[in-house]
């Protein structure tokens, strides 16, 4: 790891000037930590960037739980190393020129709404768009198992986050659940899961962790609109089991796009509670 990290260094020897070190997903680093040698990956990786003067610009996204490995770098490069968030993709970028084929406002908002402003994904449904298909034939067509596009960069995306985070069995239930309620708050998911709302709380912050999930104040959602699109179609028990009945559901989700889930129950309120009022018989 020290050698391969060091490889610019080296080259910029005989080099007029220093050569950059890019790196695509850096975070992926600390899956080498189950190896001998190798616990203290992050801290290895900080100090051999810093140590050589190396200047190097490097991805990571929250799928690579790179908390530790960011600590690391902060702490041995201190004020030098700069992190720029890339935002999603906006409304103005999607219906402006330049970026994507020509789209509709009205369709671009709710390409936006599906995608969560994901390039990817929007990259691969703009150009059906732009001919004149509508949202439901685009993400039909992309979520068909054979030759959907949609299909196997989801699915990757889905088995990829799935293997990062911990109790997959339980994981995938939670996620089988938002899926069909999303919305739910911790005591939802618990009580509908039949599990403490100790280790559903675990779970649920694992899955945060990997950005499979997120929090909007007391509720989750899917980080991702399309990933819960492609629990509901290939992963849920009761998945349709042909194209018709993946049309269906891409009809009900493409309807509730923007909707608000119903409101959470008060606090303290028992579920349930009537309240009777008793009259004399007679009156």
């Amino acid at each position: 790891v020290r050698i391969a990290l060091g490889i610019p260094a080296l080259l910029a020897r005989g080099a007029e000037g220093p050569l950059p070190l890019v790196v695509h997903n850096i975070d992926a680093l600390a899956r080498l930590s189950r190896y001998p040698g190798l616990a203290a990956i992050e801290e290895l990786a900080a100090a051999a960037l810093s140590s050589q003067g190396t200047r190097f610009l490097a991805s990571l996204s929250p799928a690579g739980r790179p908390a530790a490995l960011i600590s690391a770098l902060h702490a041995a490069m201190g004020p030098e190393l700069e992190g720029v968030d890339l935002p999603p993709a906006g409304i103005e970028e999607i219906a402006g020129p330049g970026t994507f084929p020509p789209i509709a406002p009205r369709t671009a908002a709710a390409l936006l709404a599906a995608t969560g402003g994901r390039l990817l994904t929007m990259r691969i449904l703009a150009p059906r768009l732009a001919a004149g298909g509508d949202l439901e034939q685009a993400l039909a067509a992309g979520f068909e198992p054979g030759d959907g596009r949609l299909f196997h960069e989801l699915r990757f995306d889905y088995h990829l986050l799935i293997e990062r985070t911990r109790g997959h069995a339980a994981s995938r239930s939670v996620l089988n659940l938002l899926a069909r309620e999303e919305g739910l708050d911790l005591s939802g998911i618990a009580s509908r899961l039949r599990r403490s709302p100790g280790s559903t709380l675990d779970y649920l912050r694992w899955l945060a962790e990997v950005a499979l999930v997120a929090r909007e104040g007391r509720r989750y959602r899917f980080a991702d609109p399309l990933l819960r699109l492609y629990v509901l179609l290939h992963e849920v028990p009761e998945r349709p089991r042909d194209a018709s009945g993946r049309l269906l559901v891409v009809r009900r989700f493409v309807a509730g796009l923007g909707s608000e889930p119903l409101p959470l129950r008060p606090l303290g309120r028992p579920r349930g509670r009537r309240t009777a009022v008793l009259t004399d018989r007679k009156s």
